[in-house]
């Protein structure tokens, strides 16, 4: 009797209602309305395209049950709680439900292990890379179970390719060739053949669609939308801050599932909520999780939401993959949908009357911020941006693209003045990434490096000198445009050599300075990719320093560099808080700095045994090397940048 049955489960044909029940339908076998539609006297109908019924409202008894529960043991326990699935009207309002004890334990010991093993690999493979990969005579000096990976260095205004330079020529002084690919060290586990079921983090829990539709608890919630509209936004304005709050605030019209995911992920990234702060990575990595699956089934309903989502996304470190993944990746997803959409075209006059405004405010508002983090982007790896200025005919951002659809006043929370100078910032520095493009290098219509000289000084003479963050984070990026300029100059045989150094060596004091200035302010958080990409780039110039210094055995000269460097790596460790690349560029210049203190320490000590035996030395045979890390920390520097005496870093409000 069972074989029949299941033979006639398959049919091809179901109205809505039924299709909502998930019963047989036999609107086929009638030839009109259904049995269960004429019995519930309603019209039967089979559309492609049918509202879901409300959630039915729970018992007293039920909400009572699985009401939450703060929790006092781990943070991720609140993270990982479910509430009611599926989209439904009142779910951002509705009582949070704890999953049982022991099915979130597992879970969660499954999410914490996958974020910190990637997270460790995006710590760590950048200082593997510097140590063994460059100067590799083996090719597959990295072969480790075939997670081999090559790294492109880019055109010469990339990091990578500066540190490659730098790396060479301590290891073969004769030797000025760089290559363009070098062996690269494992970014990711070794994966099985198959995906196994705990692959999004979810072991013993294959309930993709109920993850996906899950939220922290209120508070944290609360907490995490906050911050993102007071630290984040501001700056990065790709959502409508007052109708995502309207919508939040309404349980009968929440925000797009995949925009308020998105929210949460960067709120995450600047929130200073206890339960947050102490497990960020792995609270990132569910949201993100979240987020990321929500993306990739498309489920919108504009796609403009994907374009906010992807920049949002550049938020987040998921791994060491600087290729297909990170800020680099992500930026190109959005430079592709905003292209696809127009927004990098004008519409403000002839499809006024058609294109809606408040549509036209957020297409300008994402696309200028895509351009912006695109071209740092570029410029960090020394790859083809994606947007070219002949392209665009969207005017720069204006105050009424800030006066917002559901208020219809100025919101004032954004950063105006920072906004547009950093979109005249990206449009300079489109012409450094153009000065070092390979088919350029002897164009007619090659940039000029003075034009471009004479365009960064009437820039900086339009900044603002105040204390505000801000302030503080476009001198950093105007700083990390100079050194991405210049430093390719001074290690030429340009007659501006010597000014070019001065440049750089004022830019990579000034970038210690900023972030010094950042931590101090408890703002650390605020800052985006482009704050590592100028930390990197000004530790590669003073790492260069200490090198020149010591070759030249000006041993006084070296200390001082040693000292920039010291203090720069202060400012690493307190950003990898929030971003493991900068913990991965604080191992790699720790390292740099413990090699040439050792350098330094033994040229002195050989220096000293020749001048004689006699009292006046300073090192005797037998005595032991200084404590070059003592007697640096007695140097002056901020006494403000002690973790312990800061005031942001604690993180109860």
């Amino acid at each position: 009797m069972m074989e029949p049955q299941r033979r006639k489960r398959q049919q091809r044909k179901a109205c809505d209602v039924c299709r909502r029940r998930k019963s047989r339908c036999d609107v086929v076998e009638q030839g009109g309305p259904c049995s269960v539609c004429i019995k519930l006297k309603v019209t039967c109908r089979s559309t492609t395209d049918w509202e879901a019924l409300k959630s039915r409202p729970k018992s007293a008894e039920h909400r009572h049950r699985h009401r939450h529960k703060p929790s006092t043991s781990s943070t991720a326990d609140t993270i990982e709680v479910a509430i009611t699935p599926g989209g439904c009207e009142d779910s951002l309002l509705s009582p949070i439900a704890t999953t049982p004890p022991t099915a979130t334990t597992r879970r969660l010991s499954v999410v914490s292990d996958k974020w910190t093993h990637l997270g460790s690999l995006a710590r760590s493979s950048l200082a593997q890379f510097f140590q063994y990969g460059i100067g590799s005579v083996e090719w597959l000096v990295f072969d480790v179970h075939s997670r081999f990976r090559i790294a492109y260095v880019g055109t010469p205004v990339s990091n990578l390719s500066h540190l490659v330079g730098f790396r060479q020529s301590s290891l073969s002084p004769d030797d000025s060739k760089n290559n363009l690919h070098y062996p690269y060290p494992p970014i990711r586990p070794s994966l099985p053949w198959k995906p196994e079921d705990g692959i999004w983090g979810l072991k013993g829990n294959l309930d993709i669609a109920n993850d996906i539709s899950c939220f922290p608890a209120r508070d944290i919630r609360d907490s995490l939308v906050d911050a993102y509209f007071s630290r984040v936004n501001p700056g990065f304005p790709v959502i409508d801050e007052t109708l995502f709050r309207a919508q939040y605030a309404d349980p009968h019209k929440p925000p797009p599932l995949l925009l308020f995911q998105a929210v949460l992920l960067a709120g995450a990234h600047v929130c200073d909520h206890p339960q947050i702060a102490s497990s960020r990575a792995v609270v990132k990595g569910i949201l993100f999780r979240r987020a990321s699956m929500l993306f990739h089934i498309r489920h919108e309903c504009d796609r403009m939401h994907l374009m906010q989502a992807a920049l949002l996304f550049t938020w987040h470190l998921d791994d060491a993959d600087t290729v297909s993944g990170g800020s680099y990746y992500w930026l190109g997803v959005a430079c592709r949908i905003g292209f696809g959409l127009g927004a990098h075209r004008d519409v403000s006059s002839d499809a006024a009357g058609q294109f809606p405004n408040a549509d036209r405010k957020i297409f300008r508002r994402a696309f200028w911020t895509a351009f912006t983090y695109e071209v740092f982007s570029a410029l960090e790896h020394g790859r083809p941006c994606m947007v070219s200025l002949d392209d665009i005919d969207q005017p720069a951002l204006m105050k009424e693209d800030f006066i917002e659809s559901s208020a219809g006043v100025l919101n004032e929370n954004y950063q105006m003045d920072y906004l547009l100078r950093n979109i005249e910032l990206s449009c300079i520095a489109l012409d450094i990434l153009k000065l070092n493009s390979p088919s350029l290098s002897s164009a007619p219509d090659r940039p000029d490096l003075a034009s471009i000289d004479a365009r960064l000084a009437l820039w900086a003479m339009g900044l603002r000198h105040d204390s505000s963050f801000w302030s503080s984070e476009l001198k950093l990026h105007y700083n990390l445009v100079l050194l991405h300029l210049h430093r390719n100059i001074h290690s030429t045989d340009s007659p501006r050599v010597h000014e070019s150094y001065g440049i750089c060596n004022d830019s990579a004091q000034t970038v210690i300075s900023c972030l010094e200035d950042i931590i101090s302010n408890g703002t650390t958080g605020q800052c985006h990719f482009p704050a590592i990409v100028a930390l990197t780039a000004a530790g590669i110039h003073i790492a260069n320093d200490v090198k020149s210094a010591v070759g030249k055995r000006s041993f006084l000269t070296a200390l001082n560099a040693l000292d920039r460097l010291s203090r720069l790596l202060r400012c690493a460790k307190e950003v990898a808080v929030y971003w493991p690349s900068a913990e991965a560029a604080h191992r790699m210049f720790e390292g740099i700095y413990n090699e040439f203190e050792a350098r330094i320490a033994s040229e002195m000590r050989s220096q000293d045994l020749k001048g004689g035996s006699g009292s006046g030395g300073v090192y005797q045979e037998g005595m032991m090397s200084p404590d070059w890390r003592s007697m640096l920390a007695t140097l002056p520097y901020p006494a403000t940048l002690g973790a312990e005496d800061q005031d942001w870093m604690n993180l109860e409000h």
